[in-house]
């Protein structure tokens, strides 16, 4: 069975740029990302929607344009969006079995009692973003 979400690595690379969330700011790393995830098109780009007020400095397309609640308003950001969640679900439960601790199988990395537990007890994993302010009390405590 073919679906969209499995489809979509022949168009692009989802994890290009997912190194970068740590040591830059989150806004920044996700305006980078938009504009590396262009530039992996393997298809010309003439018109980008950008779900949100903040249009990255060097996108390469023709036009681009912000649309706040875009996911709401825009069906290829809806899609998109619901792309990126199946994808990083996928990724937390392949997570979840290397470090079983954290149930990132049923939370996908929120924080819930269940990954605050698994934190308590087993610490923070590499895969933890060091510059959320719950992991970096953990850190400094």
């Amino acid at each position: 069975k073919t679906t969209l979400a499995n489809l979509m690595p022949r168009f692009f690379d989802p994890e290009e740029g997912a190194i970068l969330w740590d040591g830059i700011d989150i806004r920044e790393a996700t305006l980078l990302a938009m504009e590396r995830a262009v530039e992996g098109l393997k298809l010309p780009v003439d018109h980008v929607f950008v779900d949100g007020n903040a249009m990255p400095k060097n996108l390469k397309t023709k036009t681009a344009e912000c649309v706040i609640k875009g996911d709401s308003k825009v069906l290829s950001i809806a899609c998109a969006s619901i792309i990126a969640k199946v994808y990083r679900d996928k990724m937390m439960a392949k997570l979840s079995q290397e470090h079983p601790h954290y149930a990132w199988e049923k939370n996908a990395g929120y924080c819930t009692k269940a990954h605050q537990e698994g934190l308590a007890h087993f610490g923070v994993t590499v895969h933890h973003r060091k510059s959320f302010k719950p992991i970096q009390s953990l850190l400094e405590g």
